[in-house]
């Protein structure tokens, strides 16, 4: 009763209040929630050569899968290749040569017309470009790694981020160049 609650409760001038139901659409100032953002995947981009810095992508921007992400001066590196796929095609013909040759010295000392120590010579030098041959192969496989790791792309699709990079910039061997995040699914 209206009564009772002006002479037990509550003292003679009291406030009636009205109770409201509010939803976020009718508030009109900003909501801020804690939250954190999960990437599905998410790598540094780190370099395995060393260069001048010729062109990166923009921090924030998204990168298809296979899409450039940047770029180290591969000039030094299409040099380096051309020299060791020249110097791995003069020792495979070197040794084409040698194993043609090798069959003739063994036969001349089956005939007893070359001397065991001149086919040891002969045998050596067979083995010397052998050894040669795989050299300038692994340098050829080498430079073509290092030409192809002087253009830094994208394994799947995702926002380049954290890189503080500016084109010119000398790029160590091992440098955290950014981060590749993707944030779908």
């Amino acid at each position: 009763k209206e009564e009772d609650v002006k002479e037990n409760i509550l003292p003679t001038d009291y406030i009636r209040v009205a109770q409201n139901k509010l939803t976020v659409s009718q508030l009109q100032d900003t909501l801020y929630f804690d939250a954190k953002i999960l990437a599905k995947d998410e790598i540094d981009l780190i370099a395995e050569i060393g260069g001048r810095l010729k062109f990166k992508q923009a921090n924030g921007a998204f990168i298809n899968a296979g899409q450039s992400v940047l770029q180290i001066d591969p000039e030094i590196y299409a040099t380096n290749l051309k020299v060791a796929e020249t110097s791995a095609k003069i020792t495979q013909i070197n040794l084409k040569k040698w194993e043609k040759n090798i069959l003739v010295y063994r036969k001349l000392k089956e005939n007893s017309d070359l001397s065991s120590d001149e086919l040891a010579n002969f045998e050596m030098e067979f083995l010397n470009a052998k050894q040669q041959s795989a050299q300038a192969i692994s340098a050829r496989e080498l430079a073509r790694r290092n030409y192809e790791s002087a253009f830094l792309v994208a394994p799947f699709g995702g926002y380049f981020a954290n890189s503080r990079l500016t084109i010119g910039q000398i790029i160590v061997p091992g440098q955290v160049l950014g981060k590749l995040v993707n944030l779908s699914g």
